[in-house]
């Protein structure tokens, strides 16, 4: 939200800055974003769970649930048994009963899913897990983000054009010209990266999760 608000704060503090004492300037600029700032929070999850919604279904699941059905290929047989095993001894779900023959059906879907929830709530505040948490925050910034990536591009775009109009009414907003430009630039060349960066983070979790999942249930 910070990021996806800052080209509009920028603007607020270039445009007023010449007529402004610096303070009132910095204090309508911190305002102004404030106030964005709670509106976007809000909204930043909202785009980012859509966003989440659509790549699950390009990348035919999430990466858990994809790695642990039976006839997904990505992972060798040997560990998806470790991991069966694992999530059979933390939660009490056996993954590797449902399709045996590696078909796939929404049922083994549906029992992968349950288990891995409850893996989540198993593995939460353990202070082993810590990297799993990093993992996950990780994510959801990258799917928020990404969520938000047309929202950048607006609000750079828009600050860049007010700077833009301030400048040739002669004011003098050049810093913030610049730097609302800049972050056009980047935000539409970064656009096509996006969905990529998400998936990396995804993975990620994935394996963060699951190996801490064989972690845990080993004998201690």
């Amino acid at each position: 939200a910070v990021i996806t608000i800052l080209p509009v704060i920028v603007c607020v503090m270039a445009v007023t800055s010449p007529q402004e004492h610096l303070l009132t300037s910095l204090g309508l600029g911190g305002g102004t974003g404030a106030v964005l700032g709670v509106l976007m929070s809000q909204a930043a999850r909202g785009f980012g769970k859509g966003l989440e919604q659509r790549l699950w279904i390009e990348w035919n699941g999430p990466p858990t649930t994809r790695w642990l059905r039976p006839s997904d290929t990505t992972h060798s047989e040997p560990q998806k048994k470790q991991w069966y095993k694992a999530i059979d001894k933390l939660t009490g779900l056996d993954i590797s009963k449902p399709e045996e023959t590696a078909a796939y059906s929404k049922e083994t879907d549906r029992i992968i899913e349950d288990a891995i929830r409850q893996l989540r709530y198993t593995l939460r505040d353990r202070k082993q897990s810590r990297m799993v948490e990093l993992h996950n925050e990780e994510y959801g910034f990258s799917r928020n983000l990404a969520g938000l990536r047309w929202v950048l591009v607006g609000t750079s775009a828009l600050g860049t054009l007010v700077c833009a109009i301030a400048f040739l009414f002669n004011s003098h907003p050049v810093a913030g010209l610049v730097v609302d430009g800049g972050f056009l630039i980047v935000s539409i060349a970064a656009v096509p990266c996006f969905p990529w960066y998400v998936r990396q983070c995804a993975d990620r979790y994935a394996e963060s999760l699951l190996s801490m999942a064989v972690t845990s249930a080993k004998p201690k």
